[in-house]
């Protein structure tokens, strides 16, 4: 049996039919940002892994040499400047979340740097530093997400590294006969479909 491909639109029809609104007149813009944002919403929470969003997974190359601060990344933005552009993040693409950070060994083999262990940990455990037992160990650098950034401790310890950073980045905008199936496994387009479609019920029945 062939796999069913699912396009953007035919997504956007479901939702809005599971709605009663099979014309898409009333919901059909509205559904189509429940879609991002349930795509944002089921990674940022955890509800998913590798296999499911494939075409969001990507890497970048960092040169923590050349930031300033070094030991705080922006790696999310919707502020917007004077000049009506948003923040350049350290990553390039707005990070939902981050999968792992890794010396990039290829690269570091002719520099003098002190190759690291990169460990997440919650803010939670961050602020239990001040326990020595709590602290990472020499060639160990913790991190963790706090809003719109990630942050290093020690912060001495992000000097003249190289990293590889694995992220899942947000969706770009879709075209309708666009095919899902290139950035989504078909049971995570179901758990968007199922997240629009109640987010979408609970502000119908809010009106």
């Amino acid at each position: 049996m062939a796999l069913y491909k699912y396009t953007f639109d035919e997504v956007i029809q479901e939702i809005c039919s599971r709605v009663n609104d099979p014309d898409r007149d009333t919901y059909g813009d509205r559904a189509k940002e429940l879609f991002y944002e349930s795509a944002v919403t089921l990674v940022k929470d955890g509800n998913f892994n590798a296999d499911d969003c494939p075409g969001l997974i990507t890497f970048e190359k960092v040169d923590v040499e050349g930031l300033n601060p070094k030991h705080e990344w922006l790696i999310e933005s919707s502020q917007v400047e004077d000049d009506g552009e948003t923040p350049s993040t350290v990553l390039g693409e707005v990070c939902i979340r981050l999968l792992s950070i890794v010396d990039d060994y290829e690269n570091n083999e002719d520099a003098e740097i002190n190759q690291h262990k990169y460990t997440p940990i919650s803010v939670n455990k961050y602020r239990q530093m001040i326990d020595p037992e709590m602290r990472p160990f020499d060639d160990e650098i913790y991190y963790w997400r706090m809003g719109s950034k990630v942050r290093f401790y020690p912060k001495e310890s992000m000097q003249n590294q190289r990293v590889i950073v694995q992220f899942v980045k947000h969706p770009d905008s879709f075209e309708d006969d666009h095919e899902l199936q290139g950035e989504f496994s078909l049971d995570f387009i179901y758990k968007m479909i199922n997240y629009s479609v109640q987010q979408l019920k609970q502000e119908i029945q809010g009106e």
